[in-house]
């Protein structure tokens, strides 16, 4: 989803219940307006219902079509 949904659909997620959620971040940029990060948005809107990993790398649509290498690394402070 594009960064400037993320906060809907975690307030969507946020009133469902009291299940933790497991959720990666691919999308990149700074909330509008704001210009926070998205694991924060993450962390106000699910608070401590969420284990956050983040996906990124130097990985661009037209490399991966025309079966260039490329690479990505997901973080996250779980150890799960």
């Amino acid at each position: 989803m594009p960064c400037n949904a993320l906060r809907s659909v975690l307030d969507i997620l946020s009133d469902h219940g009291n299940d933790t959620y497991n959720i990666c971040i691919a999308c990149k940029g700074l909330a509008e307006g704001t210009h926070i990060l998205n694991h924060q948005i993450v962390n106000e809107c699910l608070g401590n219902l969420v284990n956050i990993a983040i996906i990124s790398g130097p990985s661009f649509a037209t490399e991966v079509a025309n079966g260039l290498p490329t690479a990505v690394t997901i973080a996250s402070e779980n150890k799960e």
